[in-house]
C-alpha cells in the first residue's frame, strides 16, 4: 500500500485554524459564537460566561450538535444590554 500526501496551498497556520476550528473572522462579525467567541465578544471570562448562562442572565444557546452549543451573537448584545441598564 503507498501513502501519497496531499499538497495544498494553504499556510500551517491556516491548517491550524481549520483543525481547531477557529475562523479568521473577527468574532465582531460572526453570526455565531461558541462560548469561547461569546466570552471574548463580551469581553469576560469562560467560565464567567457560562455562570451568567447557568443563573439566566445569557441566553441558553442552542445544542447544535452532540456537545456543541452556540449563541446568536446579536442575543448576547440584547442581553449585555439589559445588564448594562440593570433591567
Amino acid at each position: 500500500m503507498q501513502i501519497t500526501k496531499k499538497f495544498s496551498s494553504s499556510s500551517p497556520s491556516d491548517s491550524q485554524n481549520q483543525a481547531q476550528g477557529s475562523s479568521t473572522t473577527p468574532v465582531s462579525e460572526r453570526k455565531f459564537l461558541r462560548a469561547k467567541g461569546g466570552a471574548e465578544y463580551l469581553s469576560i471570562s469562560k467560565s464567567h460566561f457560562h455562570a451568567l448562562v447557568r443563573d439566566g442572565v445569557l441566553p441558553p444557546g442552542k445544542l447544535v450538535s452532540g456537545s456543541v452549543r452556540v449563541w446568536k451573537r446579536i442575543s448576547l448584545e440584547e442581553a449585555a444590554e439589559k445588564m448594562w441598564e440593570g433591567s
